[in-house]
Parts: C-alpha cells; sequence; structure tokens
C-alpha cells in the first residue's frame, strides 16, 4: 500500500512538459524516431540530428540563480560520464544575454516563468548538426531542498540538448511526465550512444557496472511487482514475470 500512496504523490507532484521542445530553428525536415520503448531521438531529412563538434559550451545567464549552478554541472557531468565521453560539455560560468534571443553560437540557462516547475528547451541547427540549444528553467517553482526534481528537469532538458526526443514510458527520463528518474535511465543510456557511440548497454545491469550480476538481481527482487522503474523492462508499466524472464536473459553478461 506504501508503494502505491508514493507513486500517486509523485505523479501529483511531479511537473508535465509536453511541450518543452521549442521548433528546432534551421534548414531541413525535421522528424522523431521511435525505438522500441527505450528512446526516441530526432532526425533532419532522415539522418540523426546530432553534435557535430564536442565539447558543446554551456552558459547560464545573470539571471540564473547562483544556488542551483551546482546542480546544473552535476547533470553536465553525469551525461559525461555515462556516455563514457562520447558527449563532453564544457560549462563557461556566466553570460550576460538572455535566453532564446538569436542563433548566435552561445548555449545558455536562463530562467523561465512557465509556473509548472518545468523547463524548455530550443535547439539550432545548421548543415545538418546541432550547433547551440538555449535552455530555460522554471527554477523560481524549487524549493532550496528539492535537488531531486531540479536534477530530473535539469537531466531531461540536457538530453534535448544532445537529440533525445519524448518517449511514452513511465521508466523513462525522457517521459514528459518527469515522474521517476534523477539519473539516466538504461534506454535513455542506449539513445546517447547510438547517437555519439560507446558501449553496448544491458539493461539489465542497473547499477551500470557492465555486468548483470546478483547485485542486479538484489534490485530487481526488491522492486518486484512495483510500477514502472528501471527494472520495468519490457516497459508495460509494471515489474512483473516477463520482466524476469528478460532478466534471466541478461544475467551473466557483460558490456565490455
Amino acid at each position: 500500500m506504501f508503494w502505491v500512496i508514493a507513486v500517486l504523490v509523485m505523479a501529483i507532484a511531479r511537473p508535465a512538459i509536453a511541450s518543452d521542445v521549442l521548433e528546432i530553428k534551421g534548414t531541413g525536415n525535421v522528424d522523431v524516431v521511435v525505438v522500441g520503448n527505450r528512446y526516441a531521438y530526432q532526425t533532419v531529412n532522415g539522418k540523426p540530428l546530432k553534435w557535430g563538434k564536442m565539447p558543446i559550451s554551456i552558459y547560464v545567464s545573470v539571471n540564473f540563480p547562483a544556488d542551483w549552478i551546482p546542480e546544473l554541472r552535476w547533470c553536465l557531468q553525469e551525461i559525461d560520464s555515462k556516455s563514457q565521453g562520447k558527449v563532453m560539455f564544457d560549462f563557461r560560468g556566466v553570460a550576460s544575454r538572455a535566453v532564446f534571443t538569436a542563433k548566435d553560437g552561445f548555449s545558455v540557462v536562463d530562467v523561465v516563468h512557465k509556473n509548472d516547475g518545468g523547463g524548455v528547451t530550443q535547439p539550432y541547427m545548421d548543415a545538418g548538426f546541432l550547433v547551440e540549444a538555449d535552455i530555460g528553467i522554471d527554477a523560481g517553482n524549487f524549493s532550496a531542498a528539492d535537488h531531486e526534481l531540479f536534477r530530473n528537469v535539469a537531466l531531461h532538458e540536457f538530453c534535448h540538448v544532445i537529440g533525445l526526443a519524448h518517449i511514452e514510458n513511465p521508466s523513462s527520463l525522457m517521459n514528459p511526465d518527469l515522474v521517476n528518474f534523477t539519473r539516466i535511465d538504461d534506454g535513455t543510456l542506449q539513445g546517447i550512444r547510438f547517437l555519439y557511440g560507446g558501449s553496448a548497454v544491458l539493461s539489465a545491469d542497473f547499477n551500470h557496472n557492465g555486468v548483470v550480476d546478483f547485485d542486479d538481481f538484489s534490485y530487481f527482487a526488491d522492486h518486484f511487482g512495483q510500477k514502472g522503474g528501471v527494472c520495468d523492462l519490457d516497459g508495460d508499466g509494471w515489474v512483473g514475470f516477463n520482466d524476469f524472464f528478460l532478466f534471466v536473459n541478461q544475467f551473466g553478461k557483460s558490456s565490455n
């Protein structure tokens, strides 16, 4: 009963930001490709839309709360680490310009006033590649102690920055309702590595140590019968016997 109440509380408390990606500015036909229930990415003229150069320089505006800058940096480092260095961010500090003004070569994180606790991303492309992405986060709606929700929103928006799109999977960081994660789930990680390269991802490697082992089994057992989460391997919204069989098929395998 407790976990049912907890799930309901999270669903009510977390923001829905289904319209948080503005139309990509640039030349080309943009579309979204959904890969199973794992991840989705954007394309331009049929090719995956991604950054052509690394690192991606990120600035914050003079209006952005200083208390949240360490959280932003944590999110950038999380993506750097989980992508095995294939995606690299360079945090450059404060920039004295507003967000969403124009394609000017500066990717800036600023405050927006959406009153939903979410965020919004404005990507720009040139010659088939992403070249800039301005980000607005409704930081005024976060309490000083709500690091979990802030990281959830910021990670979600930065994954839009690198080319990932929404997917209607309650177990994904890229679900538009933002109900679950303060880290990069395996489906989202698969999307990052599809776009930028890296080792294969085992969906049952819950602790991301490169092998599906007894630690992962213990984690799976603790979440059996619960709703959603990373243990929902088939994406049907519940952790059940089908997920158990999928786990068994991966047990002992390594991504190295």
